[in-house]
């Protein structure tokens, strides 16, 4: 079916100004990659140079006014750009790449013996001009799990040992806590959750930004303040306030008692707690808490732990996805659109409900029975080894699971009816077709993002999946807002027009 509205290519066409200022942008940026190939030729040649290699550092960082530590990591990259991936250096050296392209290819490679590392960086080549440094990286890390998928899972294996906090000092008595080498599955699904909790916090009326809310949401849990907001979080300035609105008792070994589902969340006086976890009667799944640590046990209605969520697709021969805890996605953006722009919210959850932690996997169905290592994909992460795909998948061999057939190139054909908004199957589609903003270069998972009438509805654009695509909320602004101008030209296959008349072509994403 025709998505309706009539033809917008003749748009394209009107009112097309000077592209001249454009196409300076990018002879300079060509012209900057190839005094960057200049450049490491010129650092290796230093280096072959010096009468004592060790120093070879000291003569660059003396030369460039460099620390000894900036110095020798510009020769590494130099070295191995130059002489271990040749042709990455000519790609740079004839414009087609830039340098932090080719140290995105660098560092995918470096951990593969010589052979290996040449044959990756000659499938990637004719690809890397069109991709962003992000999409580069997932397109080189399916391609090294894929060329090695058992020297993949050990050198992951070998990562996760070496997992850890580390707390780093900034600027004007601030610090920085990171998590180290963690399961991709587990560190994705634990930040989805803040992201869940800290959304609901924002919905009833939070002043706080979303980063900040997360951030907030992320020192209480750690620290076992989570009864401080009367949903999720602590106010602003309040981390140890408590509220009323849960049920659930624990104690502690030291003096305090825990409240509103968090046992033992009082003063412990320093002492390990040994209370049972309480157990919240409201939504969200939190866990209770002993004395100051958190406990696995007391989950709420909304339920905790690894999820599945979202649709997902395969290769065309059956790809599978899964949907656990309660379901993901964006909302459907209104406006010219659907009609609940500035609604976005978790689909099929309840009001002021978080969705429980989760993530969004895609993978071939021969993975998952393993006859194949093939890597799974995780929204807002990127390819992953076969185990832990198949892990993720394990952990919901109970939930409701969507297969999708898909054909790699142009999607499914689905006609809908002529409605406003599309269909909860017909935006699962689209979100399985698109997976990602269909902006050039934006990764923002479909299952966060708006669907869009590429022909706005009020215009004769028909709620049919030829006329529904994935946009972000800034993208999906800058189409109706930005003079830009977007076409699907067959189903999941868009065009975009600048206000400066260049124009770019996106895509079906690959499986």
């Amino acid at each position: 079916m025709s998505p309706g509205g009539g033809s917008l290519i003749h748009v394209f066409d009107a009112g097309v100004v000077d592209t001249g200022v454009v196409d300076r942008l990018i002879a300079r940026a060509r012209l900057l990659a190839q005094i960057n190939a200049s450049m490491l030729a010129d650092l290796v040649a230093v280096a072959d140079a010096t009468p004592h290699p060790e120093f070879a550092g000291f003569e660059v960082s003396a030369a460039l006014i460099l620390t000894g530590q900036a110095a020798d990591v510009q020769l590494e990259l130099a070295h191995t750009i130059v002489r271990r991936l040749p042709a990455v250096h000519a790609a740079m050296s004839a414009g087609d790449i830039d340098l932090p392209r080719a140290r995105v290819i660098a560092d995918a490679v470096c951990t593969l013996d010589l052979d290996l590392a040449r044959d990756i960086v000659k499938k990637i080549l004719p690809q890397a001009p069109a991709l962003t440094t992000g999409a580069l990286r997932v397109r080189l890390a399916k391609l090294v799990i894929q060329a090695d998928p058992q020297a993949a899972a050990k050198r992951h294996r070998k990562r996760i040992r070496d997992r850890r906090v580390e707390l780093q000092n900034t600027e004007d008595s601030c610090a920085t806590l990171l998590g180290m080498n963690l399961p991709a599955d587990t560190a994705l699904a634990a930040s989805n959750r803040l992201t869940s909790l800290a959304r609901a916090v924002k919905q009833a009326g939070d002043p706080r930004s979303l980063d900040q809310l997360r951030a907030d949401t992320f020192l209480n849990l750690l620290l076992g303040n989570t009864c401080g907001h009367p949903r999720f979080g602590a106010p602003h300035g309040n981390h140890r306030s408590t509220s009323s609105s849960c049920s659930g008792t624990g104690t502690g070994t030291g003096t305090g008692t825990g409240s509103s589902g968090c046992a033992g969340t009082g003063a412990s006086g320093g002492g390990t707690g040994t209370g049972s976890s309480g157990t919240s009667s409201t939504s969200g799944g939190r866990s209770g808490v002993h004395g100051g640590g958190m406990s696995a046990g007391g989950t709420g209605a909304g339920g905790s732990g690894t999820g599945v969520s979202g649709s997902g697709v395969g290769n065309g021969t059956g790809g599978v996805s899964g949907r656990g805890g309660v379901s993901g996605g964006g909302g459907t953006c209104g406006g010219d659109c659907c009609g609940c722009c500035g609604n976005a919210r978790d689909a099929g959850s309840g009001a002021g409900r978080p969705r429980s932690g989760g993530v969004e996997l895609t993978g071939d169905l021969e993975m998952l029975a393993r006859l194949s290592e093939e890597p799974g994909n995780l929204a807002g992460y990127g390819p992953v080894i076969a185990d832990i795909a198949r892990q993720v998948a394990q952990q919901q061999r109970h939930s409701p699971w969507t297969f999708t057939i898909r054909d790699p190139n142009t999607g499914e054909i689905f006609t809908g009816a002529t409605r406003r908004r599309p269909t909860e199957a017909m935006a699962r589609h689209v979100r399985a077709r698109d997976r990602t903003c269909r902006a050039p270069g934006c990764r923002r998972p479909a299952i966060y993002a708006d669907i869009d009438h590429t022909i706005p509805y009020h215009l004769g654009g028909l709620t049919v999946v030829g006329n529904l695509g994935v946009l972000c909320r800034y993208h999906h602004r800058a189409k109706h807002e930005g003079w830009w101008l977007l076409v699907q030209v067959r189903p999941g296959v868009f065009v975009w027009r600048s206000p400066l008349g260049r124009r770019y072509t996106v895509y079906p994403s690959a499986p």
